[in-house]
């Protein structure tokens, strides 16, 4: 297992099982995107183009969930129960940004 991500500079502490499952998912929505980038190139219909897109939206929303998921169930829990004050402050301004992106999207 890669080391705490409890600090920025470390890669996440994603279980093999959940990596592996959001590989997947991404790499699906990476392929769903390359057809809604050929469907716009061959100027197809409007309403189809949409609802490849919606998918690609979906399938990634899906995916950003189970990554913050994941950290608040191990890095966020980790620096909350063990990490020092400036840690644990450090933490929640970390996740209070990433919530203020999530609210741009």
């Amino acid at each position: 297992m890669p080391p705490s991500c409890c600090s920025s500079h470390h890669p996440t502490e994603i279980r093999e099982d959940k990596r592996s499952s959001i590989l997947v998912a991404a790499k699906k929505c990476q392929s769903q995107m390359a057809t809604v980038v050929s469907m716009l190139e061959e100027g197809r219909y409007c309403p189809e183009v949409l609802q490849q897109a919606l998918s690609v939206q979906g399938l990634w929303k899906g995916i950003i969930r189970r990554i913050f998921l994941n950290h608040l169930k191990t890095c966020f829990v980790k620096s909350m129960t063990t990490g020092s004050p400036k840690e644990q402050e450090k933490t929640l301004h970390e996740i209070a940004h990433v919530m203020e992106l999530a609210d741009r999207s």
